[in-house]
């Protein structure tokens, strides 16, 4: 079989962790190769993904924004939107965790309010 790939995969396996904008989803997945323009992932299950979202691979200490390419069974290659090795990628770490920060600011604020009998 002919691969047409531009970058060459190096097989791995990786814990990943998928965020969908469905309700603030995360769904866990095992990397099973990546290079610098995609990945193939493996899920426990077969469910219906988006085909845009992003993914946080804790080993890598970056998280991508990714297109599925194709999907078969359990599995799925995807392609890197944010480029491996340019500051969008850390920029989008930087977004997620702020995004996270502010989450859990508005959450504490609101206890506060709650314990306090403002709201």
């Amino acid at each position: 079989m002919l691969d047409r790939r531009t970058f060459p995969r190096e097989r791995v396996i990786y814990g990943g962790v998928i965020s969908t904008d469905a309700k603030n989803s995360k769904v866990d997945c095992v990397i099973r190769n990546v290079s610098d323009s995609g990945a193939n992932i493996e899920l426990a299950n077969s469910e219906k993904m988006p085909d845009r979202f992003s993914i946080a691979i804790p080993k890598m200490g970056r998280s991508f924004l990714v297109k599925i390419v194709w999907w078969r069974a359990d599995r799925a290659g995807l392609e890197f939107e944010t480029p491996a090795g340019t500051n969008a990628a850390h920029s989008l770490d930087l977004e997620e965790r702020l995004r996270i920060s502010e989450k859990k600011a508005r959450a504490l604020k609101q206890r506060v309010r709650q314990l306090l009998g403002e709201s």
